[in-house]
C-alpha cells in the first residue's frame, strides 16, 4: 500500500491510494455490516464480487467462508422459528434441509425433510431433497424409490385437479 504524506500549513493532509489490500478492507467491512444487519446474501453477494475481480484474496475468501456459514445458521434459525408457528409448513422445513446440506450436514438435512414429509406427505419439493440426498450417499436404490413416490404423487396432484377442474391440468 502506498501512503503519501503532504503537509499545508498546520494541517497534514494524508492520501491513502487505491491498493488491493485498502480496497478489500473497505469490501470486508462492507460485508460485515451488511451481515450485522442480517443482509447475508447482500454481504455474499459483494464479497463473490470483489473475489471474481481479485481472485483469491485471504480475507474476502475468509469472510465468505464465515458469511456463509452465518447465513446458513440464520436459515436453519428462521427455519425453526417458522415451524415453531405451523409445523405443516413445508418450505421451512427445505430451508433447513437445504443450510444444513450447505454446511455439510446431510445427515441433519435429512432429519429435517423426513420430519417435513411425515407433516406434508405431499410436498414433492420435500421428496425431490430426499432423492437427492439419498443419491449423493450413494443409496441408488433408495434414491429411486423416492422418485417414484414423485410420480405417483404428482399423477395423484394431477388426478385431483383434474377431478375438482382446477386450472393447471
Amino acid at each position: 500500500m502506498f501512503l503519501f504524506c503532504l503537509t499545508a500549513g498546520a494541517g497534514l493532509f494524508v492520501s491513502v491510494a487505491r491498493s488491493q489490500g485498502w480496497h478489500s478492507f473497505e469490501v470486508v467491512r462492507q460485508a460485515n455490516a451488511l451481515s450485522a444487519a442480517a443482509r447475508y446474501e447482500d454481504a455474499l453477494g459483494v464479497l463473490v464480487a470483489e473475489n471474481r475481480a481479485l481472485p483469491n484474496q485471504k480475507d474476502i475468501v475468509n469472510t465468505i467462508k464465515i458469511t456463509f456459514v452465518s447465513y446458513c445458521k440464520h436459515e436453519i434459525s428462521e427455519s425453526e422459528r417458522a415451524l415453531a408457528k405451523n409445523r405443516a409448513n413445508a418450505a421451512a422445513y427445505d430451508r433447513a434441509a437445504r443450510a444444513y446440506g450447505y454446511l455439510g450436514d446431510n445427515f441433519r438435512a435429512m432429519a429435517v425433510l423426513t420430519a417435513g414429509v411425515m407433516e406434508n406427505p405431499g410436498a414433492i419439493p420435500l421428496w425431490v431433497d430426499i432423492a437427492v440426498l439419498e443419491a449423493k450417499a450413494g443409496r441408488q436404490a433408495e434414491a429411486q424409490s423416492v422418485r417414484n413416490e414423485v410420480l405417483r404423487l404428482k399423477k395423484e396432484l394431477a388426478a385431483s385437479r383434474g377431478s375438482l377442474n382446477l386450472p393447471g391440468n
